[in-house]
């Protein structure tokens, strides 16, 4: 049964039947997703079930909608440039902007098959289930690997210098957020020590430079059998750092494994993979400081909201400052 429209959507869905690309097919919506600030339609054509599906991305306007409607053309823009760079590098595996409707603050794009890791994640990689399924992570890791070492290939922009005083800029930013929301002083404190003194030592390094995701989380990750896709673009950026991307994803992986919900070794082989299907990493120590800032953006997040309760936030301070005395503690 289709959906029925809801008021704040009524209008998206008359704007998409009157869109010159769009109109004179017998659109029906079947599925509406909600976040937080925004929701995603889906529509398919009744009339010919062979024409690919296409999603509308609806932001609500919860904030202003002149900082929505820039994200939302910066969100375009971005997937047409790549695209244009490397569509046929990748083909299938990240969706083609269709229409931009700045008017009902909606972008509407090609919907492409698959589960998210997230969902197969909770699935089959749980602590119960995920021993059984440790080849099946293995290689969605390596696919995903191979995925973004050819979306970097396909992006590659001239290098960058590593610039210490800028990344160390970041880094404080994400600490002072971390204390007000109640992180430890003295963690806080030996963080910025060891990340200042590791990006110190790599001072004006050489820095392949790619087009970035900018949010490569299991959520925005679709696996489909053997082929993986990559979707919501929305802080895709032009030339950044190519550690970028590989450090957030690592970062997350081990706040994932430290859970205490996800099997350990399902998150073990995810990186494996994922390092196998990437390649060789020409700077391990420029990983290091990328994978660190990446944790503190994360938990930055979670200590503001303070939605984990005192005992887990502790245990993730915990685990941040170890993490920084592995990867970015004396050589």
């Amino acid at each position: 049964m289709a959906a029925v429209a809801r008021p704040q959507t009524a209008q998206v869905d008359r704007r998409l039947r009157e869109h010159p690309l769009l109109a004179g097919w017998d659109w029906e919506q079947v599925r509406r997703y909600g976040a937080q600030y925004s929701e995603v339609l889906e529509y398919r054509c009744r009339s010919d079930p062979s024409k690919p599906s296409i999603l509308i991305k609806h932001r609500l306007g919860i904030v202003p909608a002149e900082r929505t409607e820039e994200s939302l053309a910066r969100e375009f823009r971005g997937l047409q440039a790549l695209w244009s760079r490397a569509g046929a590098a990748l083909e299938g595996t990240m969706p083609k902007p269709i229409a931009y409707l700045p008017e009902v603050l909606a972008i509407v794009f090609e919907k492409l098959p698959g589960t998210t890791l997230e969902t197969l994640l909770k699935r089959r990689g749980n602590r119960l289930a995920g021993r059984f399924c440790l080849p099946t992570f293995f290689h969605v890791g390596h696919q995903l690997g191979r995925w973004l070492r050819r979306f970097q290939q396909a992006t590659a922009q001239p290098p960058l210098p590593h610039d210490s005083t800028v990344y160390l800029e970041r880094v404080l930013t994400w600490l002072d957020r971390c204390r007000r929301g109640g992180m430890s002083e003295a963690i806080a404190a030996e963080v910025g020590a060891l990340a200042r003194r590791a990006a110190d030592r790599i001072e004006g390094s050489v820095v392949p430079a790619a087009a970035s995701h900018g949010d490569l989380i299991p959520v925005n990750i679709l696996v489909d059998g053997a082929r993986i896709a990559v979707v919501d673009f929305g802080g895709v950026r032009e030339r950044e750092p190519v550690y970028k991307d590989a450090g957030f994803l690592a970062a997350y992986w081990g706040l994932m494994e430290n859970s205490g919900f996800y099997s350990r070794p399902v998150m073990k082989a995810l990186q494996r993979g994922f390092l196998a299907g990437y390649g060789n990493v020409d700077s391990p120590a420029l990983l290091d400081l990328y994978v660190v800032e990446a944790l503190l953006d994360i938990l930055a997040c979670q200590f503001e909201a303070r939605r984990k309760g005192w005992r887990r936030l502790r245990k993730l301070e915990t685990y941040l400052a170890a993490e920084s005395r592995r990867r970015l503690g004396p050589p």
